[in-house]
C-alpha cells in the first residue's frame, strides 16, 4: 500500500487512488479481524466442550450407576447435540457465504485504476466489503453466543 500511495501524483486522482488504496486496507483489516474473532470465540467453545466432555468422564464411571432419570437426561442432551451440530453448521455456513461473498467483490476491484470513475468504483466495492463484514460479523456474533448458550446447558 505505501509504494503505491508514493507513486501517485499530487492531484486529485492521485489523492482519490491514495484514498481507495486506503480503504482497501481497512476493509482487508476488518475482515481478518471478524476471522481473528470468530477464531478465538470458536476455540473458547472448543475449550467449553472439552472441559463439558472432562466433567461428564469424571461424573460417570459405569452406565450402571446412572440414576432413573437418566433417559430424561440423555433425551435433552441429545437434543443439545443436535442444536449445537446445526449453529455449528450454521456459523459454517455463514463463515463459507462471507469468503464467497466478499472474494466475489475483490474480484470485481479495478486495478490498476486509471480513471476517477474507476476509483470511486472501486472505493464503493470497498465500502459494501466493510458492511458486508459488519454485518456477516453480527449474525456470526448472534450464532456464537447461542452456541455457547447450548454448550453450557449441556454441560449441565
Amino acid at each position: 500500500m505505501n509504494i503505491k500511495s508514493e507513486e501517485q501524483p499530487s492531484t486529485l486522482l492521485g489523492a482519490k487512488q491514495s484514498s481507495a488504496f486506503s480503504e482497501q486496507a481497512i476493509a482487508g483489516i476488518a475482515r481478518f479481524n471478524v476471522l481473528i474473532n470468530n477464531e478465538q470465540i470458536l476455540m473458547g467453545a472448543l475449550n467449553q466442550q472439552l472441559n463439558a466432555l472432562l466433567k461428564i468422564a469424571d461424573n460417570i464411571t459405569d452406565a450402571k450407576d446412572l440414576p432413573d432419570q437418566s433417559v430424561d437426561v440423555f433425551i435433552k442432551s441429545q437434543h443439545l447435540k443436535r442444536e449445537i451440530n446445526q449453529t455449528e453448521n450454521k456459523i459454517k455456513t455463514l463463515r463459507d457465504e462471507l469468503q464467497e461473498n466478499t472474494t466475489s467483490l475483490e474480484g470485481k476491484l479495478i486495478e490498476p485504476v486509471k480513471t476517477k470513475e474507476e476509483i470511486e468504483l472501486n472505493s464503493a466495492i470497498l465500502k459494501r466489503v466493510e458492511a458486508l463484514n459488519i454485518q456477516y460479523n453480527v449474525l456470526l456474533d448472534i450464532e456464537q453466543k447461542k452456541l455457547n448458550r447450548l454448550l453450557n446447558q449441556l454441560s449441565f
